[in-house]
């Protein structure tokens, strides 16, 4: 869940800086598609 806050402190105005990334701090195929569609939520809200 470390990844996802980093993510969500990070992601604010610059989202799409923030989609590339959760590979590589992750790592894991799971985590990433949960960090991806947090992201998604938060663009659209």
């Amino acid at each position: 869940m470390l990844a996802g806050n980093i993510a969500t402190s990070l992601a604010g105005e610059n989202a799409l800086i923030d989609i590339t990334p959760p590979t590589v701090i992750v790592g894991n195929g799971e985590m990433h598609v949960t960090h991806f569609i947090n992201i998604i939520l938060m663009i659209e809200i």
